[in-house]
């Protein structure tokens, strides 16, 4: 996916919307990517993502999750939470009131990171 815009008065638009339980099929794909699969512990199946997803769905979840669109295609997942919703999580970081993005992008020229702020 490489379109030259710089000749184009269109710019390209991003956008964060909330993951859906339509999606579960595309972060199985995702998850499983060569370049993606050795961040996550184990290969992704739809019952895994529906186990580890499906209570991120809802409205009040410690997790925020989300799919990001790139000209309304989906391009990758961000998901944010507070380490003090997660105590086990929290003790291993070991960062006083950190809170956590993490991001996984499907092109192969972006890397899996995280950021703690």
């Amino acid at each position: 996916m490489s379109t030259d815009y710089s000749q184009s008065h269109t710019a390209p638009k991003l956008r964060l919307r909330p993951l859906v339980k339509d999606d579960f099929p595309l972060l199985v794909d995702w998850i499983n990517a060569p370049h993606v699969a050795p961040w996550w512990d184990e290969p992704a199946d739809i019952d895994l993502v529906k186990e580890k997803y499906q209570g991120r769905l809802a409205k009040y979840a410690l997790t925020s999750v989300y799919i990001a669109e790139l000209n309304h295609q989906p391009i990758g997942f961000i998901q944010c939470y507070r380490h003090a919703d997660y105590p086990d999580w929290d003790k291993v970081v070991g960062i006083e009131k950190a809170a956590q993005m993490q991001a996984l992008l499907v092109f192969t020229v972006y890397v899996v990171f995280n950021t703690y702020f």
